[in-house]
């Protein structure tokens, strides 16, 4: 009786099922990847169309003439909050005329959870209300 030889071609069903398993997996991780990314640069874009949008507002406090003391806030024009405080500034230094003050103005934007995105910071000089 004579032997014959049988060689196995191709692959079976275990290792074609391990072989997706590992592909899945593979690009499972790399859809996360890119997902956070575009998360990431979503999040970088709204930030900086929210500073842009800020210093235009602390550019136009006391452009009018006056500046208002108190707390104000409001919505920018991407829907991103702020909250703006104005006050005197507690050392008075010596200004060349009497009719301008320096005022400290403080202005700081919140994403749609209320957390902090920044706080930005100025001096302005305005004149005083008669």
């Amino acid at each position: 009786m004579s032997a014959t030889s049988r060689t196995d071609s191709g692959f079976t069903t275990l290792e074609v099922i391990i072989a997706f398993l590992i592909v899945t997996l593979a690009l499972s991780a790399i859809y996360e990847a890119v997902a956070g990314a575009y998360r990431s640069l979503a999040a970088a874009r709204l930030r900086q169309e929210t500073l842009l949008l800020a210093q235009s507002h602390l550019d136009a406090v006391g452009a009018g003439g006056t500046i208002t003391l108190g707390l104000s806030d409001g919505l920018f024009a991407n829907g991103v909050r702020w909250r703006q405080e104005v006050s005197l500034v507690a050392d008075r230094t010596r200004l060349p005329s009497d009719r301008v003050r320096p005022y400290w103005v403080e202005l700081g934007a919140v994403d749609a959870n209320r957390r902090p995105i920044f706080e930005l910071k100025t001096i302005k000089l305005g004149a005083v209300a008669l």
